[in-house]
């Protein structure tokens, strides 16, 4: 059950500012004045880096993922770990059209409609967790730990390139560990099957 109470806790706080003109923009307004500066050398390209990986482009990565746990013979886990992602996007583009925030009105790159929540940050933060339930148990730490820098960095990016205000980046990170967390308490019972998951 702790997976679900997790998963629905990280909803539940996502949906508390889940507001189209929050209270707090001033803190937004603040941090988005602080990551102002030259958009070019190391910072540059590993936010256009970033970008590319939680883009359209990056569902490479994705099928890459479960077409080596088909062929590793893993079809709960690529099943679990398609749909999860799948689940995860579908929620953070029903709460874009939900909450209809407007973007910083000088983003960098492409983006779509909405800035609430970064669909880049809920992609990061759902794919640290969907495959940290499925890889071998002796790497959960270190991937935990790897999978909180990864996303602070997709966040810090997302803001960076004017995409969105902090704290959608912030409520991405909730939405997508907390679908994933929800996904997973669906998915125990056959992944359990498979004898990698305990």
């Amino acid at each position: 059950m702790r997976p679900a109470l997790y998963g629905a806790a990280g909803l539940a706080a996502a949906g508390v500012a889940a507001v189209a003109h929050p209270l707090w923009q001033g803190l937004d307004d603040g941090w988005h004045m602080f990551v102002t500066g030259p958009r070019e050398g190391l910072q540059w390209g590993l936010a256009m880096v970033l970008d590319f990986i939680g883009g359209p482009k990056g569902l490479i990565v994705t099928l890459a993922v479960v077409l080596l746990l088909v062929v590793l013979k893993r079809w709960r886990s690529a099943l679990f770990f398609f749909t999860g992602g799948l689940a995860a996007a579908i929620v953070a583009q029903l709460f874009k059209h939900a909450v209809d925030r407007p973007r910083p009105g000088d983003a960098l790159v492409v983006v779509d409609h909405g800035s609430f929540p970064s669909g880049h940050v809920v992609t990061a933060a759902a794919t640290i967790v969907l495959l940290g339930v499925i890889i071998p148990a002796a790497w959960r730490q270190a991937w935990l730990g790897f999978g909180v820098v990864y996303v602070v960095l997709v966040i810090w990016s997302r803001t960076y390139v004017y995409a969105h205000w902090l704290s959608d980046a912030i409520a991405g990170a909730l939405i997508g560990a907390g679908v994933a967390l929800l996904w997973w308490a669906l998915f125990q019972r056959l992944l359990r099957k498979e004898n990698h998951v305990h």
